[in-house]
């Protein structure tokens, strides 16, 4: 995606290097959700994500 198709785009782009991650946490709320980079591939990413049991992470596809 170039730059000019990220500034239109309704979503948050970070890079982030093998082994750091990303923390989320809605205002107002104490749980968090921390996303990992575990390994990189040649055309895949490994994420790992850390949550309390009752928060519900599913890939995209499932819920389609």
């Amino acid at each position: 995606m170039s730059k000019e198709e990220q500034k239109g785009a309704d979503m948050l782009v970070l890079h982030r290097k093998l082994g750091q991650g990303v923390l989320i946490r809605a205002p107002g709320r104490e749980e968090e959700i921390v996303v990992s980079v575990l390994e990189v591939g040649r055309t895949w990413v490994k994420l790992g994500f850390k949550a309390d049991a009752d928060i519900r992470i599913l890939r995209e596809e499932l819920e389609k």
